[in-house]
C-alpha cells in the first residue's frame, strides 16, 4: 500500500505541483515580488517548495477532475465520459467509432446480469434507447453504474491490474492536462508583463536582442510549447481513458461468477 501511494503520488501530484510551482516563480520574478516569498534559508526554501508543489499538484488534480471528467461533455471526452456511453448500443467516440463492437458489448452485458448489476429490462434499455430523450439518459446511468460496480472486481493480478494502471496513468495525463494549460496562460501573463514594463518603464530594451528575447521571445516560445503539451497530453488522457474502461469490463468479464451473485429480476 506504501509502495503505490509513493508512486502515485510522486507522479500524478508531485509533477504536475512541482511544474505549476516553477511557472509561478517565473511569474514572480517577472513582478519583482519572488523575494517577499522567499524564507531565507536554502534547505527551508527548498523544504516550502517541495510541500506548497504537493500541495499545487493536489489543486491540479481537483480542478482536473472537476472540469476535465464531466459525464455529458469534456476536452478530453467530447462525447462525454466513456463509462456512460460503452454498454449503450449505437453510441460512438468522438472519431465517429463505436466504443466497442456489438458482440463485445453484448458480452459485457450479459456479464452484469449474471452477476446481478443489471436486470432484463435494463439490459432491453441499454440494446435500444429510444432518440435523445430519457430512455438514453438512463441508459447512460445503467452503463456508468455497471462500470462503477465493476471497480469492485478489480484485483492486483491479471488484467483487473491493467485496469488499475490504466486508470492510474489517466490521472497522471489529466493532471498534466491541466498543469500545461495552467502554466500556458500563466506564461501569457508574464509576456503580458513584460510588454507593460518595455512600454513603460524600459521603452529602449526592445530594441536590444536580449532583452527582446526577455520580454518577448522566452514567454512567447514557452507559452507555445505549454500549449502543445497540454494538447498532447489531453489525447493520452483520452487513450489512457479509454483503456481503463475497456479493461474494467475485461474484468468484470473474466472475473469467475460467485455463489452468492445472483441475476436480478
Amino acid at each position: 500500500m506504501t509502495e503505490k501511494f509513493s508512486y502515485y503520488d510522486l507522479l500524478a501530484y508531485l509533477v504536475p505541483g512541482t511544474l505549476v510551482m516553477w511557472v509561478v516563480i517565473q511569474a514572480a520574478e517577472a513582478l519583482d515580488i519572488l523575494q517577499f516569498a522567499s524564507i531565507g534559508s536554502t534547505l527551508l526554501d527548498a523544504s516550502a517548495f517541495v510541500v506548497t508543489a504537493f500541495l499545487a499538484g493536489h489543486l491540479i488534480q481537483a480542478e482536473a477532475q472537476r472540469r476535465l471528467d464531466r459525464p455529458d461533455k469534456s476536452p478530453i471526452f467530447p462525447q462525454g465520459l466513456p463509462s456512460y456511453s460503452f454498454l449503450v448500443a449505437d453510441q460512438k467516440d468522438e472519431n465517429g467509432n463505436p466504443w466497442c463492437s456489438e458482440a463485445q458489448r453484448v458480452d459485457y452485458v450479459k456479464a452484469a446480469l449474471r452477476r446481478g448489476l443489471l436486470n432484463e429490462d435494463g439490459a432491453a434499455l441499454l440494446g435500444a434507447p429510444s432518440g435523445e430523450g430519457d430512455a438514453l439518459e438512463r441508459a447512460k446511468q445503467a452503463s456508468h453504474e455497471i462500470y462503477r460496480a465493476g471497480l469492485s472486481y478489480l484485483t492486483d493480478e491479471g488484467r483487473a491490474q491493467k485496469a488499475v494502471v490504466a486508470n492510474q496513468t489517466y490521472g497522471l495525463f489529466r493532471g498534466l492536462t491541466m498543469a500545461y494549460t495552467v502554466c500556458s496562460v500563466l506564461f501569457s501573463m508574464i509576456l503580458l508583463v513584460g510588454l507593460i514594463r518595455a512600454w513603460a518603464i524600459l521603452p529602449d530594451l526592445l530594441v536590444t536582442w536580449a532583452g527582446f528575447t526577455e520580454l518577448i521571445l522566452y514567454p512567447v516560445v514557452v507559452m507555445l510549447l505549454f500549449f502543445y503539451a497540454a494538447w498532447s497530453f489531453k489525447l493520452r488522457a483520452r487513450n489512457r481513458g479509454k483503456h481503463h474502461i475497456r479493461e474494467v469490463f475485461d474484468a468484470l468479464l473474466a472475473s469467475p461468477v460467485s455463489a452468492t451473485e445472483h441475476p436480478k429480476s
